[in-house]
């Protein structure tokens, strides 16, 4: 039982900090694309449909959200292994 329980913690952090790279990574993207929009003046004419995946990272906030979720995966991550520390040395 206390493997599964550690083999969850384990899984846990890995999701909480992939959240937290695929946050950064986005956002960087999201910024570099506006950017070179910007620097073209072509923000409002961009043609639709040209890039859908592009065209829906820059129109939401999905590394808000990645950074939010990995976060807490990662907090509550940690939270499991002091919680199972603490229950160990007890």
């Amino acid at each position: 039982m206390k493997s599964v329980l550690r083999t969850i913690n384990v899984v846990i952090l890995a999701l909480g900090i992939l959240g937290i790279i695929l946050g950064i990574c986005i956002g960087l993207y999201r910024n570099d694309r506006m950017a070179r929009l910007q620097a073209v003046n072509d923000l409002g004419n961009q043609p639709v449909g040209e890039n859908p995946i592009g065209d829906y990272l820059l129109d939401t906030n999905l590394h808000t959200l990645l950074l939010a979720a990995g976060t807490l995966l990662t907090l509550l991550s940690v939270a499991l292994f002091l919680f199972d520390l603490r229950k160990t040395l007890n």
